[in-house]
């Protein structure tokens, strides 16, 4: 990990919170952008996650092929998916995402992505920080999670 990608992290960081929140009718976004295997492998935390949460909303962002595999789950109320569009358009496209989702009030991002590179550790803080949801959390593989 080169020393801007480590600077860049260190920004994006949420100061560890002593206790969980509450899950009682919070509003929780579960992100997954990956594909049909990996919405496959998060399906017993979103049930965890219902079962914890029965009052509350449980919406997923993951990618278009992630979409197709979560159609049908029982344990999902919306699914929004992320389409970057082609790369010459750059973060650009993520805006009207962004602003879909800031007007959900949120009150709980989960990442459920494994963090393998520095790339996609910044990419995900970035996405995770824009949207203005007050308690994220998630994995944090090797230390390269912001949450």
């Amino acid at each position: 990990m080169g020393a801007l990608q480590r600077a860049i992290l260190s920004l994006l960081k949420v100061p560890r919170r002593p206790e969980p929140p509450s899950f009682s009718g919070a509003r929780i976004l579960a992100v997954q952008i990956a594909g049909m295997g990996d919405f496959t492998l998060a399906v017993p935390a979103l049930r965890a996650l219902r079962r914890a949460n029965p009052s509350g909303r449980l919406d997923l962002l993951t990618s278009e092929k992630g979409r197709r595999a979560a159609e049908g789950c029982p344990h999902i109320d919306e699914i929004e998916s992320l389409d970057p569009g082609p790369p010459s358009a750059g973060a650009l496209t993520l805006l009207p995402l962004i602003r879909r989702v800031r007007r959900r009030r949120y009150d709980i991002a989960l990442n459920l992505m494994g963090l393998y590179s520095p790339q996609g550790a910044v990419r995900m803080g970035l996405l995770l920080r824009s949207l203005a949801i007050p308690f994220l959390a998630g994995r944090d593989t090797r230390g390269a999670g912001t949450f």
